[in-house]
């Protein structure tokens, strides 16, 4: 499963918006929305804050 797949089952299982996500973080929506669909990959300091933001640790987004 990809790093973006993983992030949207952990947002959409806190009934969180990608755009509350977003802004929480200091991303625009399509940005979000791009990580999320595969089209562009987070750098390791959003995925840092995505992390915290959905109160789980960064390793779950990048173990295989």
């Amino acid at each position: 499963m990809t790093v973006g797949k993983k992030i949207r089952m952990k947002r959409v299982a806190q009934d969180m918006q990608v755009k509350e996500l977003a802004e929480a973080v200091g991303v625009t929506l399509q940005h979000m929305s791009a990580v999320e669909n595969g089209r562009k990959t987070a750098s390791l300091k959003l995925l840092r804050k995505i992390a915290k933001e959905l109160d789980c640790s960064l390793h779950e987004f990048i173990e295989e």
